[in-house]
């Protein structure tokens, strides 16, 4: 993709749509956009096959949210990010969906309150290969605690409402979701890690 990426780059700049200049910017943006494809087209595809299609889509948007803001833990490359990623999204997914109705309701306070509570400690967790200023990382905590706390409100308002099996296992799903998304900060990464904004 990367090289795909490139090649299209370079032919946008022969054609005078873009200058030599931004050449590698295009495309990174390029290769942001066709990577965001493959891993939706990989999932839904998944999803699809497996009949877990609500299921997937209840587990991928908090978490999504979430990384957005609280940093953590990535894969060192797009591959194995794909690939972890994926297999991540499907087995938790599933595991959301098919859990017995007896547990929904308890595992989705248990994972929902994991993921609020560590959200709130140890985010944001900066990359090393991606620092950022202090002032930016105190808005990403706010941020990240804003989105936690909201996702935390609306999944457990969902288990004590108590609705039907399928709104249940949605749920849980979410719950799992910004548990896995949480678990990340977990993840050592090196020392030149920025945790929590606490140098602000």
């Amino acid at each position: 993709m990367e090289a795909l990426a490139e090649r299209i780059s370079k032919m946008m700049v022969r054609a005078g749509i873009t200058q030599d200049d931004d050449a590698e910017v295009v495309a990174y943006g390029l290769f942001v956009i066709m990577s965001g494809a493959v891993q939706i087209s990989l999932l839904l595809l998944i999803s699809l096959i497996l009949g877990i299609v609500p299921a997937m889509a209840a587990f991928v948007l908090p978490y999504s949210l979430l990384k957005r803001t609280i940093g953590g833990w990535h894969a060192k490359t797009h591959a194995a990010c794909l690939a972890g990623y994926t297999s991540l999204a499907t087995v938790f997914a599933c595991a959301g969906w098919y859990t017995p109705q007896a547990l929904t309701r308890p595992a989705t306070f248990l994972f929902g309150a994991f993921m609020v509570a560590t959200i709130w400690l140890r985010a944001p967790v900066g990359h090393p290969n991606n620092p950022q200023r202090p002032a930016q990382m105190l808005r990403y905590k706010r941020i990240g605690r804003a989105v936690a706390t909201a996702e935390w409100l609306v999944l457990t308002g969902l288990a004590v409402i108590g609705g039907s099996p399928g709104l249940n296992s949605l749920a849980l799903c979410g719950a799992l979701g910004g548990a896995v998304a949480a678990v990340t900060l977990l993840i050592p990464m090196g020392s030149s890690a920025e945790k929590g904004g606490e140098s602000t």
